[in-house]
């Protein structure tokens, strides 16, 4: 009872700050713009999982979003925009459980100065991933997220669709480069190597920019019906991530990752390919061979089903996956020496229809499976290689841009659990304007 009541405190806390608005105000006679929007998100389930210990507390409110570990959070955003210069910054309230305490946060402020006639832009503070904007939820997104520093970037207008450009990070200071223990042990339940050393803080050093730098290219309909983006983004030393007793002097760098992404769209077909590569170029270490580079690939293929006009039943987007990963039983899977690529695979479809009952009133349907494969399968893998859901929900839309979701997502089989029933009432408010 306490939970429900401190659940519905929250509740009342968000629609409160619902009543922040969106403006775009021109500004003067040059065209100059001003906004400032807002994005109001509150999120909780219900969840009785049967994996769990027979118990009083079997069904239990689920506090933990899954994206950012906060339950509810307020946001809004300003920024201004002028002839040949914009800058921005956001800042709001967020919560991780609904008898926390609010947490206000500002993000990282950013400016950025056109020349060219917009053509070439260089941005200071927090960067954007202009070059994953095609990354999808499969993989990684851009190396440029979440990160502060110096951003070239070069859009000619002659081709269209072409953008290209470099990143010089530089660490926040809650995020710089830390120096973890050696020692530690193999977790069977997360499949990973657990260190038993707390990570500590460490300095960084003057160079750490350029041996982390980012390079970037995207292709946006520059082919028609290819969408196309790749990064690269060099790995410094010790030296240059800034881990302590390290001469951070030292310049030299220990490699590059790499992920390229191509959509084709042949309507009302697309064909989604992202392959992420990390480890190119590791230097060789003493005594021993350079090990091999990472590499996994996800490859989609949608169906956007066509919808009888008029009608108030969409069919969506149903789509297929092939997903080719790394051996996940690796003793150490941090040592690329016990990591191989394309060693697990997985298949999976997902399929949403909806149904409009009303102009308020939307029903949906959500469907998924995936079967996975391990190379060296423990025998919860090899017995349960199959996880499978359906959700069906309801969603209500009592004002612009503003929806409640009540969905039920219903698990008949999880990978890897023997007890593979889980049922999960999800409570879904937005308003994005």
């Amino acid at each position: 009872m306490k939970k429900l009541i401190a659940v519905s405190s929250l509740l009342a806390l968000v629609l409160a700050g619902s009543g922040l608005f969106a403006l775009d105000i021109p500004v003067g006679d040059e065209g100059g713009k001003f906004t400032l929007d807002s994005y109001v998100d509150y999120e909780f389930d219900i969840v009785t999982d049967t994996s769990k210990p027979d118990d009083n507390d079997k069904s239990w409110i689920e506090e933990v979003d899954p994206d950012d570990n906060k339950q509810g959070r307020v946001t809004v955003s300003a920024g201004y925009e002028g002839d040949n210069y914009a800058f921005g910054v956001g800042f709001g309230i967020r919560r991780r459980y609904a008898t926390g305490d609010p947490e206000f946060y500002t993000d990282t402020a950013w400016g950025k100065y056109y020349l060219l006639d917009k053509q070439l832009s260089i941005r200071g503070g927090g960067l954007a991933g202009d070059w994953g904007g095609t990354i999808w939820d499969t993989f990684e997104g851009s190396w440029s997220d979440d990160q502060a520093g110096v951003q070239l970037a070069f859009a000619p207008s002659a081709l269209t669709g072409l953008s290209f450009g470099l990143s010089l990070p530089v660490p926040f200071t809650d995020k710089r480069t830390i120096v973890e223990g050696k020692s530690g042990y193999y977790d069977e339940n997360d499949k990973k190597w657990v260190n038993s050393i707390a990570a500590e803080n460490g300095n960084w050093g003057p160079t750490y920019p350029f041996a982390n730098l980012a390079f970037g290219l995207r292709l946006n309909q520059t082919i028609p019906g290819l969408d196309f983006s790749t990064e690269v983004k060099l790995k410094g030393k010790a030296a240059t991530n800034g881990e302590t007793g390290e001469d951070e002097g030292e310049g030299d760098f220990q490699g590059a990752n790499l992920h390229f992404v191509g959509i084709y769209t042949f309507a009302p077909i697309s064909f989604r390919l992202s392959v992420p590569i990390t480890g190119l170029a590791a230097p060789k270490p003493a005594g021993g061979d350079a090990p091999d580079p990472i590499t996994k690939l996800a490859a989609r293929l949608i169906f956007d089903i066509p919808n009888a006009e008029g009608s108030s039943l969409d069919l969506g987007d149903p789509f297929v996956q092939l997903k080719l990963l790394p051996n996940a039983n690796a003793i150490d899977a941090s040592t690329p020496a016990d990591t191989k690529s394309f060693k697990d695979i997985e298949v999976g479809a997902e399929w949403g229809p909806s149904y409009k009952l009303s102009d308020q009133l939307t029903a949906y349907l959500y469907i998924a499976g995936y079967y996975r494969i391990w190379e060296e399968a423990t025998k919860d893998q090899e017995d349960y290689p199959l996880t499978f859901w359906v959700r069906p929900g309801l969603g209500f839309k009592f004002a612009p841009n503003a929806t409640l979701l009540i969905r039920d997502r219903i698990y008949f089989a999880r990978q890897t659990t023997k007890e593979g029933l889980r049922n999960e009432v999800q409570f879904r408010f937005n308003w994005a304007f």
